[in-house]
């Protein structure tokens, strides 16, 4: 369980109350079930501090995830892990007929005055994923293999299934395996779309130190 906390110098992140591991923010990904595949909702964590050496990433997480075969099971894992993990929006395609579905369950939650599920496209996606799955996996490899970043977890079927993806899978619809997509989805919002440091948020007036000293 997390909870949102300010730092000293009036830096938002999230603090997991359970281990106290600080996380700088949270991404959740979802793709719907394919034929006998079960889709698949996944939620990774960006630690709040950089590791001690020069343009190193922060390391991530798996903090959470779920399969099923039944979509509406999946939207109420997804509701579930958002009160857990505190995520602003799920990563998924927007163009994707299926997402009628989210507005229902959107509609049934308004009504019971309950949060609802805010979308967001996965930055590169078009179609179904055809000649994509490339793309998504040089994002994973570069965590996993240039500087060991990404940590998965014993119990994480989304990386089992994205390590049986080989070059026969190249030209697949990426669709077709949810894990692959849930993951490398979430991955890339946290890679592309790069949250700045404090001190790069030029929109801020003043600063920081201005509520806390005065100046």
């Amino acid at each position: 369980m997390l909870r949102k906390k300010i730092g000293i110098i009036g830096d938002p992140y999230l603090l997991d109350v359970t281990t106290g591991t600080e996380y700088r923010r949270t991404v959740c990904a979802l793709a719907w079930p394919y034929a006998d595949v079960h889709g698949c909702v996944i939620v990774i964590g960006e630690l709040r501090h950089p590791p001690a050496m020069m343009d190193a990433r922060r390391h991530v997480h798996v903090l959470g995830e779920a399969r099923s075969a039944s979509p509406d099971k999946l939207l109420e894992e997804a509701a579930r892990m958002q009160v857990k993990w505190l995520f602003p929006t799920v990563v998924t395609p927007v163009g994707d007929p299926r997402i009628t579905l989210v507005d229902q369950y959107n509609a049934d939650r308004r009504r019971a005055r309950l949060p609802v599920l805010r979308l967001v496209e996965p930055s590169a996606w078009r179609g179904k994923g055809e000649g994509l799955l490339s793309y998504y996996m040089a994002i994973l490899q570069r965590r996993i293999t240039d500087d060991k970043s990404l940590h998965f977890g014993p119990d994480c079927t989304a990386r089992d299934e994205a390590q049986r993806a080989g070059k026969d899978d190249i030209n697949r619809k990426m669709i077709e395996m949810p894990g692959v997509c849930a993951l490398a989805w979430a991955v890339e919002n946290m890679d592309v779309e790069a949250q700045p440091e404090w001190y790069e948020r030029r929109h801020i007036i003043g600063g920081p130190a201005d509520q806390h000293g005065g100046y």
